[in-house]
C-alpha cells in the first residue's frame, strides 16, 4: 500500500527493493508497464560499444594519416560520431529522465558531448 504523499513511482521503487535507475544495473530497470526501455537493453549497450570502438579506430587513423584530402573526411566522420553520441544521450534521457544523469558515466558522456559540440 502506498503511504500518504508517496508517488506511484516511489511505490514501484519500494516494491522493487531498489531505485528504478541507480546507475549500476540499467538492464534491471523496467518502466511501470513492465516494458524494458531501449536504453536498458544489452543490444543498445553492445551497439554503442561498437560505435565507441569504431570511433577509437577512426581517431587512430586520423592521427596517422597526413594526406591533404583526409581532414574533411575525418571531420565528417567525427560529426557523425558526435550525432550518434547525442542520440545515445537523448535515448537515455527519454528512458530515465533527469535520473539518467545520476549515473556517473552518463553524466561524463553528457559533459564530453557538450564540450565537443561547443568546440566545433
Amino acid at each position: 500500500a502506498r503511504e500518504e504523499g508517496e508517488s506511484e513511482e516511489e511505490d514501484d521503487e519500494r516494491a522493487a527493493g531498489e531505485p528504478a535507475f541507480n546507475g549500476t544495473d540499467p538492464n534491471a530497470m523496467a518502466n511501470r508497464r513492465g516494458k524494458v526501455n531501449v536504453a536498458d537493453t544489452s543490444e543498445f549497450t553492445v551497439a554503442m560499444s561498437f560505435v565507441i570502438l569504431a570511433n577509437m579506430v577512426t581517431v587512430g587513423l586520423e592521427t596517422d594519416m597526413t594526406h591533404d584530402d583526409w581532414p574533411s573526411v575525418f571531420a565528417t566522420v567525427n560529426n557523425a560520431f558526435l550525432l550518434l553520441y547525442i542520440a545515445e544521450i537523448v535515448v537515455r534521457l527519454m528512458a530515465h529522465g533527469p535520473a539518467a544523469l545520476r549515473d556517473s558515466l552518463t553524466a561524463m558522456d553528457m559533459i564530453i558531448i557538450v564540450v565537443t559540440f561547443a568546440e566545433r
